[in-house]
Parts: C-alpha cells; structure tokens; sequence
C-alpha cells in the first residue's frame, strides 16, 4: 500500500506543477530568462515531454490494445497541442503554422485510435453511464420454413425496460409489447421474455461477420452523433421457440443479425436496412442519419457494410440525401449502394423512446454487385 501512497502523492505532484505553469506563466517567463537556468528548464520539460509521448507510441507500436497507453499518449499530446496553438499568436505566421501541424499529428493519433480500439459490442451502458438516456438490443431474422420474419427489441430508459416485439408474413404484421426490467432477458448468446400476448427463448450463433460500428465512433466522441449503434452479430443463425400473436414457431439457424444501440438523444431523418443471405455467403447493411447538436442538423452522414467472398467492407460518405420514391430509397457510401424497399402493406409503426418508425422485417434489397435482391429488414424514422 506504501508504494500506492508514493505514487498519489507524485501524481499531485506532478498536477501541481503543470497548473503553476499555466496558472504563472510570468514566473516561467522569469525562470527562462535567468543566465543558463532557461535552457535546462526548457530542455528538461520539452525532452521529458517527447521522451514519454516516444515511449508510448513504441509501447503502441508494439500492442496497440492497450487502452491505458492510448489515453496516456492522447492526453499528454491533447494538452501540449492546445498549449501550443493558444499560445503560438504572438510568435508570428511561422510559429502558427507549426503549432497547427502538431494539432494535427494529435488527430491523426486519435483517429489511430479510433481503428484499434477493441469494439465492446454487448455491455449494457446505461446502467453505468449517467449521460445515456435510452438503450436497446434487438434481434431480427425470418424462419425460412414458414416465411415469417421477427423484431424482438429489449430496450430501457431512465423510467424503466420494456420489450417490443413485431411478427410479419403474408398475412400482415401483428405487434406488442410489455413492461420488464431492463435487459433482464438478454444475454451474448440468447435472448428470453415473457409478456402480455406471448414469449420468446432464442439463442443464436454469432457467425462469420466480426461485430462493427455504423455510427463512426469518433463523430459519437465529439458528441455529434447523439446515438451510437453497433451491429453485434451482424450474420447470426438464431434457434429457439417464439410464441406471440397466438401462434407458436420453432428455429433452427434462422439468418439474421444482433444490433445494440445506446446514446444522449436519437438522430435525425434516419433510414437503416439490414440482409443476412447465408445461401450466398452475403451479408449487407446500410444506415443514413443526421446528428443534432440543440437545433442544428449535421449533413447527412452515410455508412455501409458488405460481407462477400469470406470478406467484410465498410465504407462511409457524407452529404446529399437517401433518394426516396415511394416505399423504395437508396442509399451510397463509398463504394457502396444499393437500393432498399419495404412493402407498405407489411409494414408497422413502432416507438423508439418516443420516435415514430416505420419498420418492415419483409422488406428487401438489392446491392452493387449482387446478381439479385433479397429479404430485408428496412426501418426509417417518421419523426425524429
């Protein structure tokens, strides 16, 4: 426990200095100026500076999952970049200039950490996180054998969870819901409720496709994007027995995916549509949204993912619109497109914490480069 104590007490230490140094800047002007004091001053703090920011980046170079190491390196160049460009004014165009290349070689590090950063897909946050507002799992496939297609949701708020739940077929859509606690029923691998109107114990298999983010994570960092959705299981095989609206169907790897979404508030005019075809070895999905910052709209922001040939591609654009004619819209990322459709007459309308969506597990997609459409899950917000 000493050793623990030593160590609070450098770590103030250490706090304490860098808050005279900017708290005094005149004594550090005066103590830079003293014959000989200035340049081992000067050197001592600039060398330990960049001997630590080295030491961590070879420490990254060499395992770059560790999350402690990232936050140290981030910090300290966080701090030293914004010092630096704050004060860079009165040295002229020139000192400007450099100031500004090293803020930049502080986003770049951020955004290199924003690619190795381990993508937890399935801790509950809200329970923890006191900023959260709303939080949901859910679960989409069709059971091949009778056509039919399923929306199971756990989802929790500051009041309380609750499940949702949509049947689709040919025959049209039948839906519930009930109150639960939150996230009581759901686990990494399976998925159980039990409500007013029926019940579900479903297990799934993760399958071939690694869990992915289609809110870029940085834009959920710098608050822009007010929702962040994470596609857990984005090519699962699900088993198990439902029974809802009165009847009663048994899986055996039904195709589908997991999605988890957490955040502050929803985001705009948004449009999303998921396909698992596992005949084909194909996996796509698509969102587009807007992010609220108070009453200001970003530009749309566009992602993507394609899983073929055994190969996972995600890309992400910004700006125009997600074309819309009738029940049909498209949506481009990069090298990414298609087009997306949801049969009105199997379609529902459903609450997300307030948000009317059109949700239609029936629908279909069509992507660049695959012969032909196929059954979809395609969602888009009617108010947000």
């Amino acid at each position: 426990m000493l050793h623990r104590r030593w160590l609070s007490a450098y770590s103030a230490v250490f706090a304490a200095a860098g808050v005279a140094f900017l708290a005094l800047p005149g004594v550090v002007t005066g103590l830079l100026s003293v014959a000989g004091a200035g340049r081992s001053l000067w050197l001592g703090l600039a060398g330990s500076l960049m001997a630590v920011l080295t030491l961590l980046a070879w420490e990254l170079d060499r395992d770059p999952a560790q999350a402690g190491v990232w936050r140290a390196l981030l910090l300290s160049k966080a701090v030293s970049s914004t010092i630096f460009i704050v004060f860079a004014r009165p040295g002229g165009p020139g000192y400007l200039a450099a100031a500004l290349v090293d803020g930049a070689i502080f986003l770049h590090l951020a955004f290199l950490r924003e690619a190795h950063e381990p993508l937890d897909a399935w801790t509950p946050r809200l329970p923890s996180w006191a900023a959260l507002r709303h939080e949901a799992f859910f679960l989409v496939f069709r059971d091949p054998t009778s056509g039919a297609a399923f929306w199971l949701r756990h989802e929790a708020d500051r009041e309380g969870g609750r499940c949702q739940w949509a049947v689709t077929d040919k025959e049209g859509v039948h839906q519930g819901s009930w109150e639960e606690k939150p996230f009581a029923g759901f686990e990494r691998a399976g998925s159980k409720a039990s409500g007013p109107g029926g019940a579900w114990v479903l297990s799934w298999e993760a399958g071939p496709v690694p869990p992915y983010a289609l809110v870029p994570r940085w834009l959920w960092r710098l608050g822009l994007a007010g929702t962040m959705y994470v596609t857990s299981a984005p090519a699962a095989r699900f088993s198990g027995v439902v029974e809802l609206g009165g009847r009663r169907w048994k899986l055996d790897g039904a195709p589908g995916c997991v999605g988890h979404l957490w955040g502050r508030r929803h985001g705009a005019r948004w449009r999303w549509a998921h396909a698992y075809w596992p005949e084909r070895g194909v996996m796509a999905e698509t969102l587009a949204a807007q992010g609220r910052w108070g009453r200001w709209l970003t530009p749309l922001v566009r992602t993507a993912a394609l899983w073929k040939g055994g190969e996972l591609t995600t890309a992400s654009g910004w700006g125009g619109t997600a074309a819309a004619d009738g029940g049909a819209w498209t949506f481009r990322a990069g090298p990414l497109g298609g087009i997306c459709r949801g049969e009105p007459w199997l379609t529902c309308e459903l609450s997300h914490e307030g948000v009317r969506v059109r949700h239609c597990t029936l629908g279909s997609l069509r992507v660049d480069g695959v012969p032909e459409e196929g059954p979809a899950a395609v969602e888009e917000a009617v108010e947000a």
